[in-house]
């Protein structure tokens, strides 16, 4: 693709081209070569932009643990039911343990 084409004209140009190519196969195959030609277009993101996405995710499911913590506290205090609390607590609590596991497959 020609250098001075926005991330914009050139996912479009990509799509276009995949449509023309796959333009006698069958549904899924068209399916696949758009998407294909999507995903060429949108760039990996750089290591420091992989750590600020990983510190916001870590960072909200913290604040979310901890705010459900504070939440079921208050709740026990007051006598109120705390089952969706803990259901919160519980979810995101996994989802954290969940991120730092080691893979299966590794």
């Amino acid at each position: 693709m020609a250098e001075n084409l926005t991330v914009h004209e050139e996912m479009k140009a990509s799509i276009a081209a995949a449509q023309e190519a796959t333009k006698a196969s069958s549904s899924a195959v068209q399916i696949a070569a758009v998407q294909a030609a999507i995903a060429a277009c949108v760039p990996a993101p750089t290591p420091m932009q992989a750590d600020r996405l990983w510190f916001i995710l870590i960072t909200g499911l913290v604040l979310v643990l901890v705010a459900s913590t504070g939440g079921i506290i208050w709740a026990l205090g007051l006598d109120k039911n705390t089952d969706v609390l803990v259901t919160i607590f519980t979810t995101t609590l996994a989802g954290l343990i969940g991120l730092f596991v080691k893979s299966p497959s590794q």
